[in-house]
């Protein structure tokens, strides 16, 4: 369900009318049912593996706030990176052996097999990782509650693109009281519009641009290709800046503030 459809717009009226209408106690549980909702639109068979996330962050957590055992922090983060490096990489790892190896004579095939790459995998996994470095050190605590715990992984406006959001930053969201706000509804629409413009007007249009220099290169100059080149990059900025104002505003709307991204500090650094 991408932000600039027709069945998301249907969607997020009815999960924030759901949030500000329910009593306190049962909104929690509203945006976790909305935002695993939101997921199974992108593919019920992707949903074992974020419910597995959830899992193994959360009873990992409890164990590392206790034990504050290296081994058990390394085991659970090797865990979380061999499954990303799995589902990402593993077709790119096998084809480059394979290459190697045929530039040496040899004839080696393997047999790579066809993974599923669930749906916005690496920012969960991210966060996830994210949450138990954080709990091992001690700046978080383990959260206590399942439901918050799935949530904070599960939050449906970061959960396919991000701001990979941190622990002590989200979390203690959840606990707080958000009443409706025009001042933040009127703020995220404006901000949810200036993200869809980048996408739509900006991004968009210059992806055919580079796609059609792109798809044949040598029928272009080379001041043609670096302009392409160049363009990618504004692009791919663009894409990945409107998706996080899209997210931060439907999160406002609902009270609620991610991290930000792509934004300049006083002391000229960039938040990423």
């Amino acid at each position: 369900m991408s932000f600039l459809s027709l069945s998301y717009f249907l969607f997020f009226p009815v999960a924030a009318a759901g949030y500000f209408l329910l009593p306190r106690r049962a909104r929690n549980v509203w945006l976790l049912a909305c935002s695993w909702f939101f997921y199974l639109c992108a593919g019920p068979e992707y949903f074992v593996f974020l419910l597995s996330t959830v899992l193994v962050s959360y009873f990992g957590a409890k164990a590392l706030e206790k034990t504050r055992r290296k081994w058990l922090l390394g085991l659970l983060l090797t865990l979380f990176i061999a499954a990303l490096g799995a589902f990402k990489y593993l077709g790119f790892a096998v084809n480059t052996v394979k290459r190697v190896v045929a530039l040496v004579g040899l004839d080696w095939s393997a047999h790579v097999p066809q993974l599923l790459l669930p749906a916005g995998i690496s920012f969960y996994f991210f966060a996830a990782m994210g949450y138990l470095i954080d709990v091992y050190r001690g700046k978080t605590p383990a959260e206590r509650s399942l439901v918050k715990c799935a949530l904070f992984l599960s939050f449906f406006p970061a959960l396919l693109s991000g701001p990979i959001g941190r622990a002590g930053q989200l979390l203690p969201q959840f606990d707080e009281t958000h009443q409706f706000n025009y001042v933040n509804l009127r703020e995220g629409f404006g901000r949810f519009l200036w993200g869809a413009f980048k996408k739509l007007m900006i991004a968009d249009k210059l992806a055919v641009v580079v796609n059609t220099v792109f798809a044949a290169p040598s029928s272009f100059g080379a001041v043609q290709v670096i302009l392409a080149a160049c363009a990618f990059s504004i692009q791919i900025y663009c894409d990945f800046s409107a998706y996080t104002d899209m997210a931060l505003a439907s999160a406002k709307v609902m009270g609620f503030t991610l991290a930000e991204n792509f934004r300049r500090q006083g002391d000229g650094s960039f938040v990423l």
